[in-house]
């Protein structure tokens, strides 16, 4: 058995000491790697067996800019994430933006990423590894929705441009059932025209449930009425007076009797 000490170079490749040959392991985990280099060993030795282990972390330097809480030159382990370095520094500011966060490479390649997939909907399959020189940018936040009433997360989101009012409810987790679904408020802007109050009724198929929102809009989910509408009640000499359940046929003996019926001293 050899043991090599070989060292991840800023690529992410490593070169093997008994051929030559150059293996890109970036991004793998040490379960990954060690499958990767057993079977490219088994090339050139038969029934070759590898063990992997991690003397020490390298270290890249990350840039922040932008709307970021802690801005700056950041030095990250080799095996940080995206995520990772979102968490380091803070996250954006108030004033920053959550669905247009920048990640630009060394060669000029730039991607942009939707935190809110993660935040709200737990996708983290945007999450990428970083490389060396790489620049996380944060632009300023342009637009912003207001969402209250009876909906699962009241807040404030931030929109997109050609996001609609179901996209916007979906973030704030749709509609409770105490929610009036068939009139929904929607305060929002013709574009260059005026401001103008849309009532909304999520349950029909029109277009005004896919109505685009704007920088400033409010949109309300009103409740159901606090009263209850299938009571009827019964007082007097039974046993259990008090309110009960309307059900379809419901009859006054019905009612005494699911009151447990009446008291010796009840007028008949």
């Amino acid at each position: 058995a050899k043991e090599y000490a070989l060292k991840v170079d800023d690529r992410g490749g490593i070169n093997l000491p008994t051929s030559g040959r150059r293996m890109i392991l970036r991004g793998q985990t040490l379960a990954q790697a060690e499958a990767a280099l057993r079977k490219e060993l088994r090339r050139d030795l038969r029934e070759a067996d590898v063990t992997v282990t991690l003397r020490e972390l390298r270290t890249m330097t990350l840039t922040v800019l932008g709307e970021a809480f802690m801005p700056g030159s950041y030095q990250v382990p080799a095996v940080a994430t995206l995520f990772n370095a979102i968490y380091m520094f803070g996250g954006p500011t108030d004033n920053g933006s959550l669905r247009r966060i920048e990640l630009r490479r060394s060669d000029g390649t730039r991607r942009t990423f939707d935190l809110y997939k993660f935040l709200v909907f737990g996708d983290s399959q945007q999450d990428v590894p970083l490389q060396p020189g790489d620049t996380i940018f944060i632009p300023a936040v342009e637009s912003r929705v207001t969402v209250q009433g009876e909906v699962g997360r009241p807040a404030i989101f931030e929109s997109l441009p050609g996001e609609t009012l179901k996209q916007i409810l979906a973030f704030a987790g749709s509609v409770k059932p105490t929610g009036v679904s068939q009139r929904v408020s929607h305060s929002t802007v013709s574009p260059g025209q005026g401001l103008k109050l849309v009532d909304v009724d999520l349950t029909a198929s029109g277009p005004a449930s896919n109505s685009l929102v704007y920088a400033g809009d409010t949109i309300e989910v009103f409740s159901v009425r606090p009263e209850l509408t299938n009571v009827v009640t019964l007082e007097g000499a039974v046993d259990q007076p008090g309110q009960y359940a309307l059900a379809e046929g419901m009859t006054i003996l019905w009612l005494v009797q699911r009151a447990r019926g009446l008291l010796p001293d009840a007028f008949r």
